[in-house]
């Protein structure tokens, strides 16, 4: 109701502005400027509201003061989109925070977003109390999601905005058209040149005296200008640089000369004349590899406490964000009200006086710029960041057989920074925490990329364990299944053959994970066309899950339908229908009817459905598959892509041309998206659309996209694969659908002898 108010007291001042600019009797002039500047007192009093966290400036704002007045004129030319660039450590987002504390009662409502080692849709999904207000439910389509809110904030909130955009990087650029624009003034700051916006400020250093200046807020003890003119030269008037020798001086309580003393001794000249400083100024054109030194030469970690020091190390290795007390005692494995947390309080409070922390409110933040100069000076021994290692792994890790992975998806830039910095150590934490991260971005659909993390986590186990320890086992079995993902099933069937036999010898042929690895296993024979040993191989883990578990365990379950996949290939359809039934209902009953289980339950019954020409229940399942699947990881992942051609087949036989083709389409470019055009899901794709393009007459497309098929899997399986089998007689539908006789009996004699090699 307040922000209704404002709204309609803002265009009474907007109409009355108008009007006394146009009148011309003085005494109506001086009524018309009183109303107005009764209504702005009225505006004042109602409260803005602030939709995020806002995070607010400790220290005054000092050599900024015109470029805060240029960005107000900017922003307010007809509700404009101002970007702000600058170097980090310049002071970009000070100024960002300042200028929102400073005209804040401006707006009705204003909302603060920080990108910070993450994407932009996941800055702004971080932000629940935003997402209350918008009246929004995120649906894991993180991209689409983000376009939404934008698009939001612009039609469900009325009256005038202020949008802060802070530390954005290159992807944000996906998002800028969903903008609001009207009525809200969109403050952006980042190092990318971001084009969208309508003015632009470039923020440099500061000037000599604001400088100066800034040194003197933070540094107490005795002046001598021309020194600190000559000190604060040399890194370009560069904000953090100016605060941190500053207030390193002062804490440690030396003086101006021991700080000349300390830099020259590094070889850091002080007193060049002002010619040097400007040759050298233009040399290094404004960039952080001049600045680097001399932020490195006031790194003492003499001047810290062991317990100091490593508090820096550990927030090295987390994205450089603001944690609150909570957040800090959770990464760093405290109590909350422990002796340990009440340490952690008072090194923290120490080190933000000395310039090595921000505070933020109740929030404490190491920038980006100093996290590099404390891991170049003083990279931590294993022993300072083994627990953090170990919680960040924890906060991954997810138990399979009963937990929803998109609850862990929010995290998984906490995992990425920290592999970076500590994947050189080979420590069984570390293949832990690659494992773990593996598993989440094989979750997202991003196989390539879990590849890599699955083959550093296996080297890393390699260089510490045996060859038959269960962790390289277990390591070699989940990077199979990756390349399972990607096509690779030569080479996934190796290691797992290998992984199996390393289990059988280590744990028994009874051991749940020696069914484990079979079920996998059989799994890549099914790819590779060997149905036969990957029903045998099923049927011995099925057998083993029961005995060892009982009949209604979720590793029961997995076996089943591994087996009832298998049962498919080999025309069982109603054996393969029976396990399915079983294993729907048990998967609603375990993890609840959204999970993707229950998702990839629903597509694999319903695709024996349609074998037995059970189309109408086939595709009832399959259209609950769908949405599922595209609320819990958006249109682009591969599940997504799989339940979209399942269902295109079956519409196929409905006779819903159309709404199968528009399916397979998509199917069809997402996968290549994901995996490439020589994937076997891609071939998969195309042989199904060909058959919808043959029932629409498309016959030339068709036969195109058959050929295509047919070629990626004789490359990729060899030419007596069964898949290639049924290439060769869809191809063969389309030739006689053409008239051209003998082609496709050609093409059926070829798939029969395939089928005949095979099969008997």
């Amino acid at each position: 109701m307040a922000q209704d108010l404002r709204a309609l007291i803002r265009e009474k001042i907007d109409f009355l502005d108008k009007a006394l600019v146009l009148e011309t009797d003085a005494s109506k002039q001086f009524k018309l400027q009183k109303e107005i500047e009764t209504l702005k007192a009225q505006l004042a009093e109602t409260k803005t509201q602030i939709l995020t966290r806002l995070p607010q400036m400790e220290d005054a704002l000092i050599g900024r003061e015109a470029v805060l007045e240029e960005m107000h004129q900017k922003l307010n030319r007809q509700n404009q989109v101002l970007l702000m660039n600058g170097m980090g450590g310049i002071g970009k987002t000070a100024l960002a925070m300042t200028y929102a504390q400073s005209y804040q009662s401006e707006y009705d409502y204003v909302v603060w977003i920080e990108q910070v080692g993450m994407d932009f849709p996941k800055a702004l999904l971080s932000e629940p109390t935003l997402l209350m207000h918008l009246d929004y439910q995120a649906t894991e389509n993180t991209e689409a999601d983000a376009c939404n809110i934008l698009s939001l904030l612009g039609t469900k909130l009325k009256g005038k905005g202020l949008l802060l955009l802070d530390n954005m990087e290159a992807d944000f650029k996906n998002y800028k058209d969903y903008l609001p624009r009207t009525n809200w003034h969109i403050l952006l700051t980042s190092r990318e040149r971001l084009y969208g916006a309508k003015y632009r400020i470039r923020l440099g250093f500061l000037k000599p005296d604001a400088a100066r200046t800034l040194f003197y807020e933070h540094y107490l003890g005795k002046r001598d200008d021309v020194l600190v003119d000559d000190i604060l030269k040399k890194v370009d008037y560069h904000t953090l640089s100016v605060e941190l020798f500053a207030k390193t001086i002062q804490s440690r309580e030396k003086s101006l000369a021991w700080l000349q003393q300390r830099l020259e001794a590094r070889g850091l000249a002080i007193g060049i004349s002002a010619k040097d400083v400007e040759l050298q100024y233009r040399a290094t054109a404004q960039t952080l590899e001049k600045i680097f030194p001399y932020l490195s030469a006031m790194f003492d970690a003499s001047a810290l406490s062991q317990e100091q020091l490593q508090l820096l190390q550990q927030l090295c290795c987390l994205p450089p964000q603001p944690y609150s007390d909570e957040e800090l005692c959770y990464y760093l494995a405290l109590e909350k009200e422990s002796e340990a947390h009440e340490e952690l309080s008072l090194h923290r409070n120490q080190l933000s006086k000395k310039g090595w922390l921000i505070k933020e409110a109740d929030t404490w933040k190491l920038h980006r710029v100093l996290q590099d100069v404390i891991w170049a000076k003083a990279k931590p021994k294993w022993e300072a960041i083994e627990k953090l290692v170990e919680q960040v792994a924890n906060l991954l890790d997810y138990a399979q057989d009963k937990d929803n992975p998109i609850h862990k998806f929010p995290f998984v830039e906490y995992g990425d920074f920290l592999v970076e910095r500590v994947k050189e150590w080979e420590k069984e934490e570390v293949s832990y925490l690659m494992d773990c991260l593996r598993q989440l971005y094989a979750d997202l659909g991003q196989y390539e990329r879990a590849k890599d993390l699955g083959e550093n986590a296996l080297t890393i186990a390699q260089a510490i364990f045996d060859i038959e320890h269960e962790t390289i086992a277990v390591r070699q079995s989940n990077l199979a299944n990756l390349y399972r993902e990607l096509g690779n099933y030569e080479e996934a069937a190796d290691l797992l053959e290998t992984t199996l036999k390393s289990d059988i010898e280590n744990f028994g042929e009874q051991h749940p994970r020696a069914a484990t690895h079979q079920s996998n296993l059989a799994l890549v024979y099914r790819d590779l066309g060997r149905y036969g040993e990957a029903a045998d191989l099923l049927e011995t883990a099925l057998k083993s899950d029961i005995e060892n578990f009982g009949e209604q365990h979720p590793s029961v379950v997995i076996s089943q339908s591994n087996l009832a996949l298998v049962y498919q290939d080999l025309v069982r359809y109603e054996e393969a229908a029976e396990l399915l039934e079983v294993v729907l209902k048990s998967n609603i009953e375990n993890f609840g009817e959204q999970h993707p289980r229950v998702a990839i339950s629903q597509s694999n019954l319903a695709a024996v459905y349609g074998n037995l020409g059970r189309y109408a229940e086939a595709a009832d399942l399959l259209e609950v598959a769908l949405k599922s699947d595209i609320e819990n990881f958006g249109e682009q992942h591969p599940q997504v892509a799989i339940k979209q051609s399942n269902l295109a087949n079956v519409y196929r036989e409905l006779e819903r041309y159309m709404e199968a083709a528009e399916l397979l389409e998509a199917a069809l470019k997402s996968d290549i998206i994901n995996f490439g055009e020589q994937h076997p899901q891609v071939a998969i794709k195309q042989s199904n659309l060909a058959l919808v393009y043959g029932n629409l007459g498309r016959y030339v497309e068709a036969a195109d996209l058959l050929e295509a098929a047919l070629k990626s899997d004789i490359e990729n399986f060899g030419e007596q694969h069964p898949t290639v089998a049924t290439r060769f007689n869809n191809l063969a539908h389309i030739f006689v659908s053409v008239e051209k006789y003998e082609t496709g009996i050609e093409a059926w004699f070829k798939a029969l002898e395939i089928l005949q090699y095979n099969f008997g």
